[in-house]
């Protein structure tokens, strides 16, 4: 799996990795080795305030291999900071599980809801996605192909307007048919628009009806190609949905892979996943020694 992220994330490294060899081969003061780091990393959108503590810490004797080692060490502790514990007695206590999938348009929510589904299919669970989605009119058909796919239960939301009546249906199948995990998949919000963002805290009103401690987790799914724009998306949704975790998307599309780390470190959410390619199952947990090793994968 070490070697997916590697791979998904390589146009981040390459674009740091690259920048920061040319920068330290270099016979230059310590000013002008901080300045020109700056700016690489910003580049990667690791954040203003991150990368300022990041540079502070170099120091006029630091050697190639000690700003390296600096670097991955700053990035690794940041994100440990990110960890999501899975506690997989929990999720065998509270069958089902309920685990809400949220964001704007174009995340690649319903394709991260299939791939959530196949990996806790692998680990022995009996799963059943819920097409939430009552806007997007191809979203029902997506999530049954993938749940025919992966040979997951499905409750469609197909000719249903109310997402929230589609998702009520969904946990209550679930209870009917003993399944395991409920993964509801949620039409796309636009972030500064207060009514659809109430229709999402809907979902979860009802959802209590039949469980009053579910949605056990809301995940946040945010696209890594977008860069910084992602935190403005972040904030928005933390204050009104309250999410429990983040799932960042297409890691492998992008140059500003590090726009995770500042997401992070301004919001101090954990993140449980990170899709790193387009098959069903380039999802892996979160791991931040290996992402900090992969973001600055430096010789």
């Amino acid at each position: 799996m070490f070697d997916k992220l590697r791979k998904a994330i390589s146009k981040t490294s390459k674009k740091i990795s690259t920048s920061l060899s040319h920068i330290l081969s270099k016979e230059n003061s310590i000013d002008k080795i901080r300045a020109e780091l700056e700016d690489v990393l910003l580049s990667a959108d690791l954040g203003a305030k991150f990368t300022s503590e990041l540079i502070n810490k170099i120091k006029i004797s630091s050697t190639k291999e000690e700003i390296i080692d600096l670097l991955r060490a700053g990035i690794d502790a940041k994100m440990q900071k990110a960890y999501f514990s899975e506690n997989i007695n929990e999720i065998k206590s509270k069958t089902p599980y309920i685990i809400m999938l949220v964001g704007v348009n174009g995340t690649g929510k319903t394709t991260t809801a299939a791939k959530i589904a196949n990996y806790y299919k692998k680990q022995g669970f009996s799963v059943r996605l819920v097409a939430a989605d009552a806007f997007r009119a191809a979203a029902s058909e997506q999530i049954e192909y993938w749940a025919e796919k992966i040979g997951v239960n499905i409750t469609s939301g197909k000719d249903v307007a109310d997402a929230a009546a589609v998702a009520y249906t969904g946990v209550l199948d679930a209870q009917i048919y003993k399944d395991d995990i409920v993964i509801i998949d949620t039409a796309g919000r636009i972030h500064v628009r207060d009514d659809l963002m109430m229709e999402l805290d809907k979902i979860s009103r009802v959802i209590k009806k039949l469980d009053a401690s579910a949605p056990h987790e809301i995940l946040l799914v945010m696209d890594a190609t977008i860069g910084q724009a992602s935190a403005s998306q972040a904030k928005a949704f933390i204050e009104k949905i309250h999410p429990t975790a983040i799932v960042m998307t297409k890691m492998d599309g992008t140059s500003k892979g590090g726009a995770l780390v500042s997401v992070v470190d301004e919001f101090n959410l954990p993140v449980k996943f990170v899709g790193i390619g387009e098959s069903i199952d380039d999802i892996e947990l979160f791991n931040s020694k290996s992402f900090a090793e992969s973001l600055l994968d430096i010789s």
